[in-house]
């Protein structure tokens, strides 16, 4: 399921390399508007649920595997957390979140501080590092179980229900 998946470039090039996956594409009606044009050029639109509403409100249960790609990072604590809890309400007990986010690093070490105040300054949200996520996982009753690295700034937090 990608929560808060807009257009949907995040399921399309996740099914277009997995043939027999289906997934559910989650957002408000007016973020989603392209997804329909966009799902039939990668060729997955008959794989591909759309599903409206959101985040702030529910999300829907029964998936394997949520995705949050690049929504955190825009909200403040009180905001991610409200995402986080309502999937953590929709999650089971086998389920995963995937957040797709650029994380901070730990301590005093060099990074990408000017991103962190980019997105004060722009949403009110806030770049988090990895110690950070782990605390809002928790306070949202799921528990951060990797960090993966990817060939981009962005890395996969993976979380589970506790």
């Amino acid at each position: 399921m990608d929560i808060g998946g807009g257009a949907g470039n995040m399921i399309a090039t996740i099914l277009s390399k997995h043939a027999k996956t289906r997934g559910l594409l989650f957002d408000l009606a007016q973020a989603t508007t392209e997804a329909p044009a966009l799902l039939r050029r990668f060729g997955v639109e008959d794989r591909v649920t759309l599903q409206h509403g959101s985040f702030f409100e529910a999300v829907p249960a029964g998936g394997d595997v949520y995705i949050l790609s690049h929504i955190i990072h825009d909200w403040d604590e009180r905001k991610s957390l409200a995402i986080l809890r309502n999937c953590r309400k929709a999650m089971s007990e086998t389920s995963r979140l995937l957040i797709v986010e650029l994380v901070l690093r730990d301590g005093s070490l060099s990074g990408y501080g000017s991103s962190d105040i980019s997105m004060l300054v722009l949403t009110g949200g806030a770049e988090r590092t990895s110690s950070e996520y782990e605390s809002l996982l928790a306070k949202a009753g799921l528990q951060l179980t990797r960090v993966i690295p990817t060939t981009t700034s962005a890395s996969i937090i993976e979380a589970r229900a506790v």
